[in-house]
């Protein structure tokens, strides 16, 4: 692998980092041209292609090499092609073509535009002043108002203990040099040009005939000017009827290469075979960090505090005393009203829905009274005792504005 990458970077060298398509077997495994591990070869063929700034175009979809050997079928995704970042924006209808094979390897078929005008050189930068024709004394000047206004000295500085207290400052201090800048520094200007996929020569050459032909208007004799407008109507009506073909063309060829995979889809998918997932921070408080049962209690006390009686007010202790005198009023067995015969054929068929089948599906029915009956001697011969039910009031407090949504405790 080392020899072919070392060629690879000499033909880099003599041919330049333009207009250059690699594709083969590489014999290598990678998620992220497909296949589901990545050993050695395939990390040193990936960091290569980084380097020399080739973009990727397998999907990861469909193996490349496709083979039955002892009746046992073998697939991998081994084989690449790689274009320059120049001609990335031309390639089209990436396939991996099943159909079109004379070995163990299936072909691949890609179309390259080679007349279309890719206006896209957008500048990556992150200027945003133009500094050559700073005025560095006014800059000054405003810095120094700005940061006697904001209280921002040396002295300030050097007494920040905290770590949030320097990223507050830092902050700051960002943006009162955005300020003086604003103030002393004109901006860049942005000329970036962005075409629309459609566009090709030939329409740019209709487009510039359509102009010549309007120009001609204003020149023209009265005697030919009849004429020379027919002309530029011929042409305006030929270059718009191009234009919506190249339109209806480019669409079509946009809705031909979706194959039920989104735009994120593929990061998504290599993101989800090379990463793993990150295992819960513990929280901090205070700039101190707390262990897992620690974060577990804070958590625990936050979202579920505890029922304090000091933050009770008169009315709300008078609930508290009626609540506990209203538990142990209905703890005992004469208290509790029966249960009614329909709340038993209802509790009986819910029961009865729960348990596993015991017996075959052609078993005799047992009638009602007889299935009531066996029911309510489940719990005699129960060995866990049943639980008991308990009643709760919910007051609410006056400092607590609300209570969002509450769930029920079970016992």
């Amino acid at each position: 692998m080392d020899s072919y990458l070392a060629h690879l970077r000499r033909v880099q060298c003599e041919t330049g980092a333009r207009s250059v398509v690699i594709g083969g077997d590489s014999n290598a495994k990678c998620a992220w041209w497909g296949s589901p591990v990545t050993d050695r070869r395939g990390e040193e063929l990936r960091g290569a292609l980084e380097d020399l700034g080739l973009c990727l175009l397998n999907r990861g979809e469909t193996p490349t090499f496709d083979a039955i050997r002892g009746g046992v079928r073998y697939s991998s995704y081994v084989d690449i092609t790689a274009v320059s970042s120049d001609l990335f924006g031309l390639v089209d209808d990436w396939r991996v073509r099943e159909d079109l094979t004379n070995s163990d390897h299936n072909g691949i078929s890609f179309t390259l535009r080679t007349r279309h005008i890719n206006k896209n050189h957008i500048r990556q930068t992150t200027r945003v002043y133009f500094t050559k024709k700073a005025n560095w004394v006014q800059f000054r000047e405003k810095l120094g108002q700005i940061l006697n206004r904001e209280n921002l000295t040396i002295d300030h500085i050097k007494n920040l203990l905290t770590d949030s207290d320097l990223d507050r400052t830092i902050s700051k201090f960002n943006k009162i040099i955005a300020e003086a800048c604003a103030l002393s520094i004109p901006p860049v200007k942005r000329r970036d040009v962005v075409a629309v996929p459609w566009w090709s020569e030939g329409l740019a050459v209709l487009k510039r005939e359509v102009a010549t032909k309007k120009g001609r208007i204003r020149c023209a004799a009265p005697v030919r000017r009849q004429r020379v407008v027919g002309e530029y109507l011929e042409a305006k009506e030929r270059y718009e009827t191009e234009v919506k073909h190249a339109q209806t063309r480019s669409w079509v060829a946009f809705c031909e290469r979706q194959d039920g995979e989104s735009v994120w889809g593929g990061i998504y998918r290599v993101i989800n075979r090379t990463s793993k997932r990150d295992e819960d921070q513990p929280l901090v408080v205070n700039n101190i960090e707390l262990d897992a049962r620690g974060s577990a209690r804070l958590m625990a006390e936050t979202f579920y505090p505890e029922d304090s009686e000091e933050d009770d007010s008169e009315e709300h202790r008078k609930v508290r005393v009626q609540a506990e005198l209203f538990g142990i009023e209905t703890s005992s067995d004469v208290s509790d009203p029966p249960f009614t015969p329909l709340e038993l054929k209802l509790a009986c068929r819910r029961r009865a829905g729960r348990e596993a089948p015991t017996q075959p599906a052609a078993a005799p029915a047992r009638a009602p009274g007889t299935r009531l009956a066996s029911a309510l001697a489940l719990p005699s011969r129960s060995p866990h005792p049943a639980p008991s039910l308990r009643g709760a009031t919910l007051t609410k407090k006056e400092k607590r504005r609300t209570y969002g949504r509450q769930r029920t405790i079970k016992a």
